[in-house]
């Protein structure tokens, strides 16, 4: 008996202005890279339209209409979600979108996480415990206001340097 060839499948990044609502606004397909998904995601305006920008990938099946695709936005607001990834097991059954999914959470370190990784992918992010189910934080699109305004950014970095300052000099 002959075994059927599986179907290719294409990975690739989306980029929404709008992770709600995709038509409104910059909307980019078939990003190749992380690096292009990053420039393309950090030049969103953030006043231009009031939405809660996105980076999702998408799995396109080698000989299906680009409308069977399956797509899910993952990073926004310097959060990744991860919540609802058992339920995406058009994701999770494919080793090379949680592949991609893992290389995009490496991108954004610092980001706070939603949920956490299926049993068996390992999670290779600093400072993270695999299964720890993560609380919801702050509003997702205040969290890209603060981390695409310059002033908000070094005020942070102004005051973490402080907060070092102080413990050293305590000796802590």
């Amino acid at each position: 008996m002959r075994k059927e060839r599986e179907p290719k499948k294409t990975i690739t990044y989306t980029v929404a202005e709008c992770s709600e609502f995709h038509e409104l606004g910059e909307y980019h397909e078939n990003v190749k890279t992380i690096s292009e998904a990053k420039r393309l995601f950090d030049r969103i305006d953030p006043g231009r339209m009031h939405g809660i920008p996105a980076i999702g990938i998408n799995i396109h099946t080698e000989g299906t209409p680009d409308y069977e695709d399956t797509q899910w936005d993952f990073y926004s607001g310097n959060c990744f979600d991860l919540i609802l990834l058992d339920h995406l097991p058009q994701i999770t059954e494919c080793p090379e979108a949680m592949e991609a999914l893992k290389e995009l959470m490496a991108a954004y370190p610092t980001a706070e996480v939603l949920g956490s990784l299926p049993e068996g992918v390992k999670q290779e992010q600093a400072g993270q415990e695999k299964g720890k189910d993560f609380q919801y934080g702050a509003d997702a699109y205040e969290a890209h206001l603060k981390e695409s305004d310059p002033v908000e950014k070094s005020g942070r970095e102004a005051a973490g340097k402080k907060q070092k300052d102080r413990a050293e000099s305590h000796g802590r």
